[in-house]
């Protein structure tokens, strides 16, 4: 980890916590059915209060900043890291940069649960888009 800029370095030891509690190795069905999990139960017990709808305000927060992050790792960090650029690294089949960037497509699948269940209340369009995540 040589060469990278401060921020990637920050970066990282925020990473170096999520990996000190396993989180490079977490299985990732767990992280999707926790997330599911967690969101739904947002989503039962603090609804839209004050016209929010608090499951997909945190779900946009996390995956919003969580790819944005990973975003930002894959260009200014991956080189450094790897000795490859990305997305070259992940077309090699070498796997995933960071353990962010492992878990950050499950915790969207969970949410998808909660887009289902709107689906069956906005209409069919919106349904689709659950079941594509």
């Amino acid at each position: 980890m040589t060469d990278l800029n401060s921020s990637s370095q920050a970066i990282l030891y925020f990473i170096g916590v999520l990996d000190s509690f396993g989180a490079e190795a977490w299985n990732l069905r767990t992280v999707t059915a926790t997330s599911a999990a967690v969101f739904f139960g947002m989503r039962m017990t603090i609804g839209h209060k004050y016209a929010i709808d608090w499951d997909a305000c945190v779900h946009a927060i996390l995956s919003g900043f969580g790819s944005a992050i990973c975003v930002y790792l894959n260009y200014y960090a991956a080189i450094n890291m790897t000795g490859i650029t990305e997305p070259l690294g992940s077309i090699s089949c070498n796997g995933p940069l960071t353990s962010l960037h492992r878990i950050i497509p499950a915790i969207t699948q969970g949410y998808a649960v909660c887009d289902i269940i709107n689906g069956f209340k906005l209409g069919p369009a919106f349904l689709a888009h659950g079941i594509g995540e």
